[in-house]
């Protein structure tokens, strides 16, 4: 677990988020403002590490709340913005709840998967554009290489591409697997310098804006696992067994079935379902752990 956890440590230790503020970047900003932090147990084995910093000069406030859990190698990740003071604050734009460049462990180039979302992509066919509909796509981040996910590309009116909000860094002896709150415009990047380091980005696409006295803002969340070893399944495995335990709807304790749409996606998923188990999916779902 140790070596599990060291990446995602040295994520909670850092300042690993980001913005520009008065045309300024925050790592040349935030270490002459005033820096406060607390901590609070959530229950459930969680628990809220708070750090805050406050500009003296503008009273504008930024909290990064931090969630661990007890036996995860992981953490949530979250900003807060406040003006505290009485007078409108300067531009306040590229904000990232999560900016982290680090050497994945190991030799060898890191892959980055994701899965596309739906959309009408050009094609000379559109039955065959659209079969791409949530596909998993890989690409190895060899020195130069950069992968950007967003909500929805357009062009114009169109919308020609999408990504689902998670992604899978994964280096020869593990790898970071992680999802961004599906909070309007999201983005995540992931981009190789000319050596083995990567920097990994998550947030708004776009933020470009001033607070008035006593307004606040928040950014999404964004949820990081760490896994070891060289299956990426368990890893999945991992983050899937995170997300039932602390974030599916739960009504008297029990985790509940959300509604189902009649789609093929849908069709599909539970004919295998059917075929495999010989059981009704509908009383299998709520059963995963």
């Amino acid at each position: 677990m140790a070596q599990e956890a060291a990446l995602i440590q040295k994520i909670a230790n850092a300042t690993s988020f980001s913005f520009v503020y008065g045309g300024k970047r925050s790592k040349d900003l935030l270490p002459a403002w005033n820096r406060s932090s607390s901590r609070a147990a959530l229950g459930d084995g969680r628990e809220r590490i708070t750090a805050v910093w406050r500009d003296p000069a503008s009273g504008l406030e930024v909290s990064r709340e931090l969630i661990r859990f007890e036996g995860s190698p992981a953490l949530e990740v979250m900003l807060r913005l406040r003006n505290a003071g009485a007078a409108v604050t300067p531009i306040i734009e590229k904000i990232l709840p999560f900016d982290f460049t680090f050497t994945p462990p190991g030799a060898g180039d890191a892959t980055f998967h994701y899965v596309l979302g739906s959309a009408i992509r050009p094609s000379s066919a559109d039955v065959q554009g659209m079969s791409r509909d949530f596909s998993p796509v890989e690409k190895k981040l060899d020195a130069g290489a950069e992968a950007t996910l967003v909500h929805y590309v357009m062009q114009g009116y169109n919308h020609v591409e999408s990504y689902l909000p998670f992604f899978d860094l994964q280096w020869r002896t593990g790898g970071l697997i992680g999802g961004i709150g599906w909070s309007g415009q999201w983005r995540i990047r992931a981009a190789s310098g000319s050596t083995r380091e990567v920097a990994l980005q998550a947030g708004q696409e776009i933020t470009h804006l001033v607070l008035r006295g006593g307004e606040s803002i928040r950014t999404p969340r964004v949820l990081l696992l760490e896994w070891s070893g060289a299956d990426r399944i368990a890893g999945h495995n991992l983050f899937r067994r995170l997300l039932v335990k602390h974030y599916v709807p739960r009504i008297g304790g029990e985790v509940q079935l959300p509604p189902i749409a009649h789609t093929p996606d849908y069709l599909l998923m539970f004919e295998d379902m059917a075929k495999k188990t010989g059981r009704n999916p509908l009383d299998i779902l709520p059963t995963i752990k």
